[in-house]
């Protein structure tokens, strides 16, 4: 994930992360194989933990509905 982020409007990226526990990278990745793929939270939450990354699914929910 080294590529920058685009600007965002009118929330600037760091108030959008801001009082999370997690990575943004994390959490947009995360975002962004639910919306593309056809993948349950518990899906993702797997695929986290076989990465090393401890995420509940309901946690992964918040952050797609957000």
């Amino acid at each position: 994930m080294g590529l920058p982020l685009p600007s965002l409007s009118p929330m600037s990226t760091p108030t959008l992360f801001k009082w999370r526990h997690f990575l943004p990278e994390i959490i947009l990745l995360n975002v962004r194989w639910y919306c593309r793929y056809a993948l349950s939270y518990r899906d993702l939450e797997e695929m986290m933990q076989e990465r090393g990354v401890e995420v509940d699914h309901s946690t992964i929910n918040r952050w797609v509905l957000r």
